[in-house]
């Protein structure tokens, strides 16, 4: 796939277009750093934070990248729209990374990296990553025992969180991971049962965890804070209240509570699909 071909494809903001063609990566460095990254992650990112418009280089790199990864994708089947959705969380990194520092490049490339090696896979509104389970996550009636093969769940920013769209992402997952009666877990501030005492019970979100049993709490991570405001701040009166969830987030903050990340699997999908 060509590079403009994909730019269009993933819907990347022509202002992000034009910095990625000013920026020049020779098919030399470029198999440098793409071997890199495939056989030693953290000695990729090493080198990559040293370089001086690392931002910008990382935008064009990715893009590179993905536009072979397209051929593996072609040479596995997976469908177009598959491709399409996975690789349009370049877009919405690189829209975080205009937010925050007014520069079109990318942040995020560990993360992304996930995706260049076809380790995880957007289906719809969610994405998926099959991973082996390093502890024993206890329910009520059942255990997922450590070792177990299960799909991580995880849920990309900029879309409302609807509830037959993520039903319909689980029911594709069941599909195209090719095996059924699949086993998710998901580590998230939506998983947080304290968001009970703040949100209705209609709500998209409540909706959302209450597909999961959900096992253990860790208390105090923001990343509620960072979900919902963008940023954490030591003065939470300064947090903006411009939706229902940011007014009430910020008023259970300013009590001195937060809701951490909830931790949580489903052990039958079919329940709900």
């Amino acid at each position: 796939m060509q590079i403009e071909l994909l730019m269009e494809r993933i819907q990347l903001p022509e202002e992000a277009r034009e910095c990625a063609r000013k920026v020049d990566i020779s098919e030399e460095e470029y198999i440098i750093y793409r071997d890199c990254l495939y056989h030693d992650l953290r000695d990729f990112l090493g080198k990559w934070k040293k370089k001086p418009d690392k931002l910008e280089w990382a935008l064009k790199f990715y893009l590179l990248l993905s536009c072979d990864v397209y051929d593996e994708y072609q040479k596995a089947e997976i469908p177009d729209e598959v491709f399409d959705q996975t690789f349009y969380d370049i877009t919405i990194w690189c829209e975080e990374c205009f937010r925050k520092y007014g520069i079109y490049g990318l942040e995020e490339v560990w993360w992304l990296a996930q995706s260049v090696e076809m380790k995880l896979f957007r289906l719809g509104r969610l994405q998926f990553e099959p991973m082996v389970l390093e502890e024993d996550l206890i329910g009520k009636e059942e255990c997922i025992k450590a070792g177990t093969e299960v799909l991580n769940v995880h849920i990309p920013a900029k879309e409302p969180l609807r509830m037959e769209e993520c039903l319909k992402s689980f029911q594709k997952a069941e599909t195209f991971f090719g095996r059924k009666k699949q086993i998710y877990v998901c580590d998230s501030w939506l998983l947080s049962p304290r968001l009970k005492e703040i949100l209705p019970e209609e709500s998209n979100i409540i909706q959302f965890q209450n597909l999961f049993e959900v096992v253990k709490v860790h208390e105090r991570f923001p990343q509620a804070e960072q979900r919902v405001f963008q940023e954490v701040k030591e003065d939470k009166s300064l947090y903006p209240e411009q939706t229902t969830l940011q007014k009430n987030l910020k008023a259970y903050l300013l009590e001195g509570k937060q809701p951490g990340i909830g931790i949580g699997f489903i052990k039958n999908i079919y329940k709900y699909i």
